[in-house]
């Protein structure tokens, strides 16, 4: 990853899995430019240690993000040894990726924040992202946001500069933190004291007509008239500029109610008034519809383009396996029901996959190899059993 931003050759993209067999396949296609991202909507809806169909409103728990990253690493390092057994000649090496997770908002505790990062790092996780969302923590296009108090939100990224440090020590440099802001679109913010005084930086952002009620206050909405912006983006870029210039991480997220230039534009250049070489990452949630204000597959590749040069370097895909999987299991049953199971599936299944072995980097076609059957032949016959023709008598006859 550093090296990859260090070239200025695009952006670096992240794509949304919950599994080893995804994870796998977007690296061996990614040439380099595509990494994994582990997240939690897709853990909520796909994931959970539940085992329920949940909305991302933090059901996740903060060992989850790593224990999916154990797992894909895991059939990361099957993969490679596979490699090295068959395809020697592939030029992707599994063993070396970027794996962004999301590590919500600390759950709202130094303490478990600490633990999360911990136990990202010992899971192969090396980019993590946290935000400033407040205790009732939800995705980022739902509604009635709330937000923390930004002194808790340095608090909680201090949390994490701080067990960096602890766990990799001079090789801190190896990971990389993003700071994302909900402020752009939240309604409400957690009540503290400290913003009551209106010398306090945030209490300007406070709509203090309207009657809080519990542990928040409302936020103001609409255009402050001293800037000509929305409020909203006004307290996303003063919490930034605050987050960075403490050197808190290395990237900033804003996340946005859909995909909009003016909106980037503004945010990027708010915080680069303070801050010159800071860089962002863009999520190019499935939550939009895309199609409303991109017709084409040329303007959507504008967009991203112009993006990358605004400084939003790292590109996500949140939740497009969640849809992937979705989609085409519904259109390969409806397959069926017309035309019967074998059809369906040599159709819309095998000989799509032939074709794609034949002249790319994709191994799955061939399941007993992929899995690492050939790797217990090899195995069995170093040891002298006899057992060493599971994989060459098997229908694939590996080559």
């Amino acid at each position: 990853m550093n090296q990859f931003l260090k070239k200025k050759s695009g952006p670096y993209s992240f794509v949304g899995v919950t599994n080893g067999v995804s994870a796998v396949n977007v690296i061996a296609a990614g040439h380099e430019r595509v990494g994994v991202y582990v997240g939690g909507w897709q853990t909520n809806a796909m994931r959970n240690r539940l085992h329920q169909l949940l909305p991302d409103t933090l059901y996740v728990s903060l060992e989850e993000a790593s224990v999916q990253a154990e797992e894909i690493n895991s059939y990361m390092r099957k993969t490679e040894k596979v490699r090295e057994l068959h395809y020697t000649n592939d030029p992707v090496i599994y063993d070396k990726f970027s794996l962004l997770a999301d590590l919500e908002q600390g759950w709202s505790c130094i303490h478990k924040t600490r633990e999360a990062v911990r136990l990202a790092i010992h899971s192969g996780i090396n980019m993590i992202h946290i935000e400033d969302q407040g205790v009732q923590k939800r995705c980022g296009h739902l509604g009635d946001k709330e937000l923390h108090s930004i002194d808790h939100f340095v608090r909680i990224l201090r949390a994490v500069q701080a067990t960096v440090h602890e766990e990799l020590g001079d090789q801190k440099d190896r990971f990389r933190i993003i700071a994302r802001t909900d402020a752009l679109s939240a309604t409400r913010i957690m009540y503290h004291h400290e913003i009551t005084d209106p010398q306090h930086p945030e209490h300007q952002f406070v709509d203090w007509t309207r009657k809080g009620y519990g542990h928040y206050l409302f936020l103001k909405k609409g255009i402050n008239p001293s800037t000509g912006q929305l409020w909203g983006m006004d307290l996303a870029i003063q919490r930034c500029v605050r987050v960075y210039g403490e050197g808190l991480c290395d990237h900033l997220w804003i996340e946005t109610p859909d995909g909009d230039l003016d909106i980037a534009r503004q945010f990027i250049q708010g915080v680069r008034a303070h801050h010159r070489d800071v860089t962002a990452l863009y999520n190019f949630s499935p939550s939009f519809d895309w199609g409303k204000k991109f017709s084409t597959t040329v303007e959507l590749e504008q967009f991203s383009d112009e993006l990358y040069h605004m400084g939003y370097v790292l590109h996500l895909v949140t939740l497009p396996e969640f849809h992937i999987l979705a989609y085409h299991m519904y259109m390969f049953s409806d397959r069926i029901s017309m035309t019967g199971a074998i059809s369906a599936y040599v159709d819309m299944v095998q000989n799509p996959e032939k074709k794609l072995a034949n002249c790319s980097l994709y191994r799955f076609l061939w399941h007993q190899t992929a899995t690492g059957t050939g790797l217990e032949a090899q195995f069995a016959k170093r040891i002298g059993d006899e057992n060493i023709n599971i994989l060459s008598e098997s229908t694939e006859r590996c080559e």
